[in-house]
């Protein structure tokens, strides 16, 4: 009822033309953009609200932070659509009708008859209301795109902007190049018809889950993870400071000026795509909180036609293959007996400079055809917010020991992860 014909709920041809699609986004040349003007401009809007709570003594959750980090980053990547929500003090109506969804999911696989009692439950009436917010953001965004096309084709030249001919392979009609436009072009490869708006929401929910929750919830246990192995963000740090140029006391704290935040204005003091990926033990630190704590942990498959798994066991049609990677990522037979411990060295053991785990052992962004498309962009987005945080910022979490996970199809952290703050350097001097 949430996902619809979206990429993690079809198979077949209509998952291959979506995954096909969707892939002409995450490349080198666009990874490098994302760093720099993306990721570069929400990072200093979260800068902005980390300083004023530093500012103020205030304690703040840094896992709703990270949450409107992605989602405002993923719209703008995926959708051409900038939210704001990192500027916002309100709850975000959306983000909070899919949470509680999500939790209302999982129950369904420990509820006998789960569709009977929710048609008479208050749980089911509130799942069917958060149900329809979702799809109303989905369609809300899908139509303010439908507008802007109809909006620049009724002017002669395609709306001036020297947009691509209409079916030039890659490019998008009326100059836009997201995911959104190469989705809106891709033909449905079961009608051969361009999608309706409705299948469109429905891939836009679908692409919002994996670029929005999965490398949030991923930051949020990273830095728990640091703050109960102070050894560990000690090296970080020392890796951080020993590769990247000091920041100047105004870099990151610009507040908004005639309409334009000083955040997109300045994108030289952001780490780049280069140096991100020379952060070695970054890296390390980011796998391993994935390994302790998968933003997926639990994955299930059902069983097309029968099949032999490797180990001989026989899988009938229909069959449900369930694994965690959960339970995978602290087992002693795969990783050793110090499996149960936070340990980023052993990413970097043998000279090696990222995980090197087979996708069969880490499964953490799966394996095979079905491998995490956005797998890359998860590691550079996660990587950068985490090196760029910690320039600016001493996070300290609140009663760390209290920080547990709630039940969802992901891994978040059951009401958030309440955070102190301290400026590493001192506070840009007032204007006079």
């Amino acid at each position: 009822d949430i996902l619809g014909h979206g990429i993690f709920s079809v198979d077949g041809d209509e998952w291959r033309a979506q995954r096909k699609t969707a892939a002409q986004i995450f490349n080198v040349r666009n990874f490098r953009e994302y760093v720099s003007v993306v990721f570069g401009g929400e990072m200093d809007r979260l800068a902005v609200r980390l300083g004023r709570a530093a500012d103020a003594g205030e304690t703040l959750d840094l896992q709703d932070l990270f949450f409107r980090f992605t989602l405002d980053s993923f719209c703008r990547i995926g959708f051409g659509r900038h939210l704001g929500t990192l500027e916002q003090a309100t709850p975000v109506a959306f983000a909070t009708a899919f949470d509680a969804a999500q939790m209302q999911m999982i129950m369904r696989f420990n509820t006998p008859l789960w569709w009977l009692v929710e048609l008479v439950s208050p749980e089911g009436r509130a799942h069917r209301r958060n149900v329809a917010t979702i799809k109303s953001f989905g369609r809300t965004i899908v139509q303010e795109r439908l507008a802007k096309l109809e909006s620049a084709a009724a002017v002669p030249d395609g709306g001036g902007g020297g947009g691509e001919a209409p079916g030039e392979v890659g490019k998008p009609s009326g100059g836009e190049a997201d995911l959104l436009s190469f989705l809106m072009r891709a033909p449905d490869p079961i009608s051969g018809k361009p999608p309706t708006p409705d299948q469109l929401a429905d891939y836009v929910i679908n692409f919002i889950i994996a670029g929005r929750d999965t490398t949030a919830q991923a930051l949020s246990w990273t830095f728990l993870m640091l703050h109960r192995h102070p050894e560990a963000r000690e090296a970080l740090l020392a890796e951080i400071d020993a590769t990247l140029p000091p920041l100047s006391p105004e870099d990151g704290d610009e507040e908004e000026q005639d309409g334009v935040d000083g955040a997109a204005a300045a994108e030289d003091h952001h780490a780049t795509y280069e140096q991100l990926r020379g952060l070695r033990y970054a890296n390390a630190v980011f796998h391993e909180t994935l390994r302790l704590y998968p933003s997926v942990p639990v994955e299930m498959k059902q069983a097309n036609r029968a099949d032999v798994l490797p180990c001989g066991a026989t899988v009938p049609k229909g069959a449900l293959v369930s694994w965690s990677p959960y339970a995978m990522g602290r087992s002693p037979r795969i990783w050793g007996p110090d499996a149960a411990e936070f340990r980023p060295e052993r990413w970097l053991e043998g000279g090696q400079a990222a995980a090197t785990k087979s996708a069969f052992e880490y499964t953490v962004f799966n394996g095979g055809p079905r491998t995490c498309l956005g797998k890359s962009m998860a590691e550079l987005e996660g990587v950068f917010v985490l090196v760029e945080l910690l320039r600016r910022f001493e996070v300290s979490v609140v009663e760390h020991e209290k920080v547990t996970y709630a039940r969802s199809l992901t891994l978040p952290m059951r009401g958030g992860m309440r955070v102190t703050v301290k400026r590493r350097r001192p506070a840009a001097p007032a204007a006079l």
